[in-house]
């Protein structure tokens, strides 16, 4: 997650004339989009422990990593 939140963020910019797709730096990775790869990792690791793809006593590294904060958001 820390290298996640070190790159930019790539927005999708088109194509080019040979028909590649053109990426765009935009900006750091904001604390509400590094929570939602923190969460889906965690159920990657959640998933694994239940179907016992991982050795007995294995334990969940993603509980011992904090969350950012988020802002409130819009209220309607």
């Amino acid at each position: 997650l820390d290298v996640l939140a070190r790159q930019p963020a790539r927005v999708y910019a088109g194509r080019d004339a040979d028909g590649r797709a053109i990426f765009r730096a935009k900006g750091p990775r904001s604390g509400p989009t590094l929570n939602r790869y923190h969460a889906n990792l965690a159920a990657v690791f959640t998933w694994a422990i239940k179907r016992r793809r991982v050795p007995r006593g294995f334990e969940n590294p993603c509980r011992k990593v904090d969350k950012q904060p988020e802002n409130p958001g819009v209220v309607r």
